[in-house]
């Protein structure tokens, strides 16, 4: 097995929402200076899970069992 020269990390932060208005968004809002950092300074993305990206018709909210 060839030795790994780099780490990664996988965080799933199940009922994270991030609103597309962050002055109703509590996560853009909140005090988080740990989340901040690693979002302003290391690769990420953001996943969309929910409405047709899952599976449901257009318009359908689900709950948090759609995406599991």
């Amino acid at each position: 097995m060839t030795a790994l020269k780099s780490k990664a990390m996988l965080v799933i932060l199940d009922g994270f929402g991030i609103a597309k208005n962050p002055k109703i968004s509590a996560v853009d809002q909140a005090n988080i200076p740990y989340y901040n950092f690693l979002i302003n300074n290391m690769p990420n993305t953001q996943l969309s899970a929910s409405g047709e990206d899952v599976g449901l018709p257009k318009h359908q909210f689900g709950n948090s069992e759609v995406g599991h």
